[in-house]
């Protein structure tokens, strides 16, 4: 399942759900409008983005997705999907304040739906939110950060009984722009077990911007993978820490080409242990999509 947007002729973009076969072809597609949800705040019409953020199979078979709204006021939409023919089964709004959201959303035992992202009120925190099926209401949204800090949450993963989330914070660095990489390792009901920055070159006290992209869980603990300042140029960052937030690998895995910008978008394990990692790099205005694989080391193979 592929989930994303839709830009339509008049400006105006919706959410757009496809389902590929395994050699590649397209079984099915739907653009799917959610502006029906948007009735309590006056909008113009070809000004609402509605993207589609997160897709999963529900335990019935039918699929989960999640949206951002973006009108007059920021908002998130989850919904149900009928497999059959991607019509919609339910959906609800639930306000969001200024925030993005991470691409992958969870079940627990009891169906109840878990996603992460950002969320930006006083400051930018990273959100943990749980709610239940077809419910008008949250069963919690939680902001998690410290009130001195800047901290966001790009990508969400299951690990051990909780998860683990990667994003940016600028906690161990000062003056404007400058961040490090952030991972912190949650319970089910959001309290913080572990956090802790990462300066991508290592040097914390070097001013530059990394970015935590993307996470998942592997054998031995969880993989982080992101994008670190070397020099003028962007590079891959690819590290490998235990539960207790201690670093597997002897030192990152730094790569990336000579003179241009990579950035990394996403990392996961294979059954063989191996990873899988996709990130882009852009030279001259002209960005190239990247897939590379790794073994259980983090060596480019």
């Amino acid at each position: 399942m592929v989930i994303g947007e839709s830009v339509q002729a008049d400006g105006k973009t919706d959410m757009h759900v496809a389902e590929i076969g395994a050699d590649g072809a397209l079984i099915r597609e739907r653009t799917i409008d959610f502006t029906f949800l948007v009735n309590s705040v006056p909008f113009v019409e070809n000004t609402i983005s509605i993207r589609g953020q997160a897709v999963q199979l529900n335990s019935d078979g039918n699929l989960l997705v999640l949206g951002a709204i973006q009108d007059v006021t920021d908002n998130m939409v989850l919904a149900e999907l009928n497999i059959a023919d991607l019509s919609i089964s339910w959906a609800k709004k639930y306000g969001a304040g200024a925030s993005t959201l991470s691409n992958k959303i969870y079940l627990d035992g009891s169906n109840n739906i878990f996603w992460s992202g950002t969320v930006t009120r006083s400051s930018s925190d990273i959100r943990l939110v749980k709610a239940g099926q077809n419910s008008l209401n949250t069963l919690f949204d939680l902001p998690i950060g410290k009130s001195d800090f800047q901290e966001s949450g790009n990508d969400i993963c299951r690990f051990g009984y909780g998860f683990a989330v990667v994003g940016t914070t600028n906690e161990k660095v000062t003056g404007p722009g400058d961040q490090d990489i952030l991972f912190k390792i949650l319970t089910e009901s959001g309290t913080e077990l572990l956090s802790k920055s990462i300066a991508g070159n290592g040097d914390v006290d070097f001013k530059d911007t990394d970015t935590g992209n993307s996470i998942c869980s592997a054998r031995g603990g969880m993989v982080i993978l992101g994008t670190v300042k070397i020099g003028t140029q962007d590079d891959y960052y690819l590290m490998k820490y235990d539960v207790f937030g201690n670093p597997v690998w002897d030192a990152p895995r730094i790569f990336g080409s000579e003179k241009r910008n990579d950035a990394g978008v996403s990392v996961s394990e294979l059954s063989d242990g191996s990873l899988l990692i996709l990130g882009n790099s852009n030279f001259g205005g002209v960005s190239t999509m990247m897939l590379m694989k790794a073994n259980g080391e983090g060596e480019i193979e």
